[in-house]
């Protein structure tokens, strides 16, 4: 979803490139360049964004189904991916992205609710739909490799902690396999 935007494009027997000097959408601003390369039997789809100031929550959703961050902040995207299908396009996605939020919420987990008390856990109230971990600062990158996305630096700071993680997401099984490691700040 696009609001105003400054480009530059060509179009020529099935190949797309657009620069966008001027990009507004989710609420931030940025530039970028997208290329679609449509004269093969496979699609070749390439996208390297900046932008500032994005609804993360928003981006992500609309572009991998990825809902669980709020907040706004800095989003730097350089992807590509080739396939005959959407399902060829994911599992061959690679690249790097990169996040950093000034303040927002991981949604699904209280991770918060953890530092409060074992009982959360006990009680499996650490883990819930409307659950919601505030914080005040949020950073991670992302090596991308035939769909699956791996963080070695996620780093979020909440009211009383720091949380680090490692992981992969895998896109094509939609499956997330990550290590958090909380420690009182």
């Amino acid at each position: 979803t696009l609001d105003r935007t400054a480009m530059t494009f060509s179009l020529n027997e099935g190949y797309l490139a657009a620069t966008l000097h001027e990009l507004a959408l989710y609420g931030g601003t940025g530039t970028g360049r997208v290329e679609v390369d449509a004269r093969g039997e496979a699609v070749r789809v390439a996208h390297d964004l900046s932008l500032d100031g994005v609804a993360v929550q928003t981006f992500l959703g609309n572009i991998f189904g990825f809902e669980l961050l709020e907040g706004s902040g800095q989003v730097r995207v350089a992807l590509e991916a080739t396939g005959r299908t959407q399902a060829e396009l994911v599992s061959s996605l690679g690249g790097r992205a990169a996040f950093v939020l000034n303040q927002g919420a991981i949604r699904g987990v209280d991770i918060g609710g953890l530092s409060e008390t074992i009982g959360a856990v006990m009680r499996n109230e650490l883990i819930q739909p409307g659950a919601r971990t505030a914080f005040n600062g949020l950073s991670m990158s992302f090596e991308v490799r035939g769909g699956r996305a791996a963080t070695q630096d996620f780093q979020a700071t909440l009211a009383r902690m720091r949380v680090g993680m490692v992981g992969v997401i895998d896109l094509p099984q939609r499956r997330m396999d990550l290590r958090f490691t909380p420690r009182s700040s």
